[in-house]
């Protein structure tokens, strides 16, 4: 595990020990957003997860505009998160970054999750270790 400093908007640099578990942001042939997101999902050595979220205007600036975090203490959290409507307009992007961490979880001790939204098709089980 390495220092992660992610700058944050108003509160100062969120500093930890940790490893980054996955990255995902908003594909680039939406274009018609001028805001695009990324994200970023950590591992803290005390066994949390940040969520990064990072907003940069596409069209006038590349530096971001917006930097924060949030902390979860659980995979389940992250998901109780993505169904809620604090989640609005970046489930989708969560989502697949919590199909990144499922894909790269090496070992069979792994745990259930379920993606995607219970009402619709796409809801399913991975596996995904804790």
């Amino acid at each position: 595990m390495s220092e992660i400093r992610l700058a944050t908007m108003h509160r100062g640099d969120l500093v930890f020990n940790g490893d980054l578990l996955a990255s995902e942001h908003e594909p680039e042939q939406d274009l018609s957003s001028t805001v695009q997101m990324h994200l970023e999902l950590y591992r803290s050595e005390s066994g949390g997860y940040i969520l990064a979220v990072e907003l940069c205007d596409r069209h006038t600036s590349p530096a971001s505009f917006l930097n924060g975090a949030v902390v979860f203490d659980s995979i389940e959290s992250i998901q109780d998160f993505i169904t809620s409507d604090d989640a609005r307009g970046i489930a989708d992007l969560m989502e697949r970054l919590l199909l990144q961490v499922v894909e790269h979880a090496p070992d069979p001790s792994r745990k259930t999750v379920m993606s995607g939204h219970p009402k619709s098709d796409a809801y399913h089980e991975s596996s995904l270790r804790t």
